[in-house]
């Protein structure tokens, strides 16, 4: 499974549904990648042939408890500037995709995390599952 995390500082506005959906189309337009990209209420999904991916926007408590988490991985505490960003993120936009053993789509997975740091530059993309820097 794809999964990424861009923690949302509070300097950098967060984007949900429709806005964050044009965001997206236009930072893959502009890297000419070829896309659809759909809003469902505060949620978007990009779908390129053979492959889906959600982009999903959260905030709350819960976020920031997560944050101070991953704020205390190695490859991320080494690293003091970034921890404390990171130990302060209350918002956050998930980006996640199906397993896909082969990484024959691990690609468009990339184009989509791209697109979301075009998108919403100032962004903090985090892999969660080995705690560090994408």
């Amino acid at each position: 499974m794809y999964l990424a995390f861009a923690l949302v500082p509070e300097k950098v506005a967060l984007l949900r549904g429709k806005p964050l959906a044009r965001a997206l189309r236009a930072a893959l337009d502009a890297s000419k990648q070829s896309a659809e990209v759909d809003e469902a209420g505060d949620d978007v999904k990009v779908r390129f042939p053979g492959a889906a991916f959600d982009v999903h926007p959260e905030e709350g408590k819960h976020v920031l408890v997560e944050s101070a988490d991953l704020a205390g991985q190695p490859k991320i505490r080494s690293k003091k500037g970034l921890a404390d960003e990171v130990r302060a993120c209350a918002r956050r936009i998930e980006v996640s995709g199906a397993d896909d053993p082969q990484m024959d789509h691990f690609n468009e997975y990339l184009s989509v995390v791209q697109a979301l740091e075009m998108a919403l530059p100032g962004v903090l993309l985090l892999d969660p599952r080995e705690g560090e820097v994408i």
